[in-house]
C-alpha cells in the first residue's frame, strides 16, 4: 500500500476513522501512539451520524440514525499506508470508515512537529540520540500509556 500514496504540499495529513464505542476509540488511540502513527488525535464522544438506507420511499422512514464515536488524527503523508493498516489491525474491521484528507496549508513549525512526532521508532531513536533539540509537548508513549483503556478505568474508579 506505501507505493500507492501520494504526499501532499505540507507532508501532513487528517485521517478520520468511526468506531462504534469509546472502549474500541481508546483501544485504536493507544495503538497508534504506541507505534507513532499518529501525532495529535481529536476523540469525538457520542456523534450523531445519520444516514439515508433506501433510495425509495418517503425520507422520514428511510434515514437511520446512530451514536458513533469519530476520532480526528494528524499524520505525516509517509505514514498514512501503515496507519490504516494498523487501524484494520486493531479494529479487526477491513471495512472500516476512514477517510484520509491531506492539508495544502500550515506551518512549517506545525509539519515539523508533526513529522517528529510520527517519525518510526527506530528512527526516533536516532533522532533523539544525535543532539538535536525540539520542542515537543508530550511524548507519545508516554501519552499513549497514560491514556490507555486500563488507565482510564483506574482514574474512573477514584
Amino acid at each position: 500500500m506505501k507505493n500507492v500514496w501520494a504526499s501532499s504540499a505540507t507532508g501532513v495529513s487528517i485521517a478520520t476513522i468511526t468506531l462504534p464505542s469509546a472502549e474500541a476509540a481508546d483501544e485504536l488511540i493507544t495503538g497508534l501512539f504506541r507505534k507513532t502513527l499518529i501525532a495529535d488525535v481529536s476523540n469525538f464522544e457520542k456523534v450523531r451520524k445519520v444516514y439515508r438506507i433506501s433510495l425509495t420511499g418517503s425520507a422520514e422512514k428511510n434515514h437511520k440514525w446512530e451514536e458513533i464515536h469519530r476520532l480526528q488524527m494528524v499524520t505525516s503523508d509517509e505514514r498514512v499506508p501503515e496507519l490504516i493498516e494498523e487501524c484494520v489491525d486493531i479494529t479487526k474491521n477491513e471495512k472500516a470508515d476512514i477517510i484520509i484528507r491531506q492539508l495544502s496549508g500550515i506551518s512549517h513549525e506545525y509539519s515539523k512537529w508533526v513529522g517528529l512526532q510520527t517519525t518510526e521508532e527506530s528512527e526516533a531513536f536516532r533522532v533523539a540520540n544525535s543532539g538535536i533539540t525540539t520542542t515537543i509537548p508530550q511524548d507519545s508513549k508516554e501519552y499513549a500509556d497514560k491514556f490507555s483503556p486500563q488507565s482510564r478505568q483506574e482514574m474512573a474508579k477514584n
